[in-house]
């Protein structure tokens, strides 16, 4: 079984779910983050003393539980194409969730740096 010219289409319903899975854990840590933001709103960034590094708790969910998030859709991601796999089905598409899920976990940590870093 190899790469050959004549692959079959992959199923439209195997498509949607793949991309409703994704869609979902993305959505799911927007909402975290959401949530959390507004729950810090007005806090400082700050110490007393003036150095950065003080973050309330809430801030420190806002920064770190949304990647989190998207790392474990991302493993189940990559779980539920070694599962397709072995049953010998269209695995792309689920290879292709975990990836982009993967380079979203990357902006969302990219972004979360910046947070404390400032």
């Amino acid at each position: 079984m190899g790469w050959g010219v004549e692959r079959t289409p992959v199923p439209s319903g195997v498509l949607r779910s793949a991309v409703i899975y994704a869609a979902a854990v993305v959505v799911g840590a927007l909402i975290v983050l959401a949530v959390t933001a507004t729950m810090s709103w007005g806090r400082p960034l700050h110490c007393d003393d003036g150095t950065s590094g003080c973050l309330s708790v809430t801030q420190y969910v806002m920064v770190y539980v949304p990647p989190a998030i998207i790392v474990l859709g991302a493993i189940t991601a990559f779980v539920r194409t070694l599962m397709v796999w072995r049953r010998r089905g269209p695995w792309m598409v689920w290879l292709g969730v975990g990836w982009f899920l993967f380079a979203v976990m990357l902006v969302f940590v990219a972004s979360a740096g910046g947070a404390l870093m400032s």
